[in-house]
């Protein structure tokens, strides 16, 4: 087992190695279309089983059948297979849509996630731009649209 000590000596390259191999290939990331990789990839690093478990839900809305498991098993892989070959792109604007919205919702019951969600003077905060990223510019909230979001809890 590692101690603190040899994870702050290991290089950049040996981090990343290993950042790879315990959250992208032992998770079964690497196994999803190439479409949905980066968006689960990323999510995973901050939700861990649980942006999986978005991901087989956003599955199940999208019609496909999936357990809600957190894990990528098989029937996961064929749902996801499935779904991006009938929506395309748009498979992975709903996962992130889905992250999105999560975000407002766990913020509007948790105060200390609220500054992920919401920046200084109601800018959008790490969390909403995260999901964002695998939006098109025309998906993303308006600032006044995020603002709204915000306005029952800030």
């Amino acid at each position: 087992m590692k101690s603190v000590e040899d994870i702050a000596t290991e290089s950049a390259g040996d981090a990343a190695q290993a950042l790879l191999d315990r959250h992208f290939r032992a998770t079964g990331i690497q196994a999803l279309p190439d479409m949905l990789q980066p968006f689960v990839f990323d999510h995973y690093l901050l939700a861990a089983r649980h942006a999986i478990i978005s991901l087989q839900d956003v599955l199940n809305d999208k019609g496909e059948t999936c357990p809600r498991t957190g894990i990528i098993c098989p029937v996961t892989l064929r749902a996801a297979r499935s779904a991006v070959t009938r929506l395309g792109a748009g498979i992975l604007h709903a996962c992130a849509r889905a992250r999105r919205d999560q975000a407002y919702a766990f913020a509007r019951t948790n105060r200390a996630l609220r500054p992920l969600v919401a920046g200084p003077n109601g800018t959008k905060g790490a969390r909403i731009t995260a999901a964002e990223a695998f939006l098109p510019p025309d998906i993303h909230l308006s600032l006044v649209e995020h603002q709204k979001r915000l306005a029952s809890w800030i």
